[in-house]
Formats: structure tokens, C-alpha cells, sequence
């Protein structure tokens, strides 16, 4: 059974084709990443990732739309491109003071938090989990405004077990392989404005053991 806020799918608003393209085994409009749905609605409803699914949640978490679900076995893969799991899910907000407690009372617990120098402002990433995957919600420390508009969608983080393998599949459609931010870790990404994707998709190697 899966935990409260565990995530099940996620209704990305591209076509299945695009994802594809990408090295992704798709079946009747959906691809699968260790039992996360990624449902994919073309462009009627709009780009990006338009709702998630979370088990025992209801409703929507500070303008972001959610769905309850169940959970089921994912039944799509493997993937050609390697591509095994979704690392993590990237929210931005304009207001930390209203979403962190949005996702609390959602009851998901947050893990921790940190800040850092970007551009002319300080920006602050703080993670949460959903399940076997992280959120990561991320923006600027001083909200734009006063009235910050709602939290929304912006990015995956995708895992492959073998970055060169997923690289060379993928060829001039993913950059080269470079050192990430986390230690011991290596990130690529997909130039995904050429295979007609509009959620932003990084893939990295795996968490270094020990």
C-alpha cells in the first residue's frame, strides 16, 4: 500500500509521440517509471505538467491540481534510453511562507532547506518526499510581490543507471554528460524544445552508495 503523498502519476500536457521520440516506451498514451504514471493529453489543456496524482490527496495544494489515487504496478518498459525512475519533481514558488505549509498540511513532511546566492537575489531550494520520489520546490527567497500568484509545475529530474548509455542513445537530442551540483553525481540534459517536449527533463546517474 502506498504511503500518504506518495506519487502516482503525473498528466503531462505533450504528446505521446514527443516522449517517444525521447527513448521512452509508451503504451496507450502513458509511459511508466518504477510504478509512476506519466500520462501524456497532447496540448488541448495547455504545456508542462498539469496535475499530479498523490495516494490519499485530494486536493490541490497551493494551486497546484491534484488528484487521490490508489496506486498500481506500472506495466510499461523497459525504456530504450536506459531511463529508469524519476529522481525528482521541480515546483517553484514566489512565497515559501504559504506553500511550505500547503504541502505540511498535505501531510507531507519537509526534509530540509537551503539558500544560495542567484542572480541579484537569494534563492531557496527545500525538498519534500513523495514516496521514492523527491520535491523539490524552489524560487527566490523575497517574494516577487505581495500577492504571489500559486506555486506551479516547472521540471523533471529523471535517473538512468548509465548516463553514457542514455547519452549515446539519445545523441545530439541530450547534452554531453557534465559534473551535477550533487557530489558524485553526473547530469545531461534533454534538448527537449527540439523533440517537442515542454516539461524542462534532466537525466542523471544514480545517488553514489555509501
Amino acid at each position: 500500500m502506498p504511503n500518504s503523498g506518495q506519487l502516482l502519476e503525473l498528466v503531462i500536457g505533450d504528446t505521446a509521440e514527443a516522449w517517444h521520440a525521447a527513448g521512452f516506451a509508451v503504451s496507450d498514451g502513458a509511459t511508466e517509471l518504477d510504478g509512476v504514471v506519466l500520462r501524456f493529453c497532447g496540448d488541448a489543456d495547455g504545456r508542462g505538467i498539469r496535475s499530479w496524482t498523490l495516494h490519499d490527496v485530494a486536493d490541490p495544494i497551493d494551486g497546484l491540481p491534484t488528484d487521490a489515487g490508489l496506486g498500481s504496478p506500472g506495466t510499461v518498459g523497459p525504456h530504450p534510453n536506459s531511463v529508469t525512475h524519476i529522481d525528482h519533481v521541480v515546483v517553484e514558488t514566489d512565497d515559501f511562507s504559504r506553500t511550505i505549509p500547503a504541502f505540511e498540511q498535505a501531510g507531507l513532511e519537509l526534509r530540509r532547506s537551503r539558500t544560495f546566492n542567484f542572480g541579484d537575489g537569494e534563492r531557496q531550494q527545500s525538498f519534500f518526499w513523495l514516496g521514492s520520489v523527491i520535491l523539490e520546490l524552489v524560487g527566490m527567497v523575497e517574494a516577487a510581490v505581495d500577492a504571489a500568484p500559486p506555486a506551479r509545475f516547472w521540471g523533471l529530474a529523471l535517473t538512468s543507471p548509465d548516463l553514457d548509455a542514455t547519452a549515446r542513445y539519445l545523441g545530439a537530442a541530450t547534452s554531453p554528460p557534465k559534473d551535477a551540483v550533487q557530489k558524485g553525481r553526473r547530469i545531461s540534459s534533454l534538448r527537449t524544445r527540439d523533440l517537442g517536449i515542454s516539461v524542462p527533463v534532466a537525466i542523471m546517474s544514480p545517488h553514489p552508495r555509501g
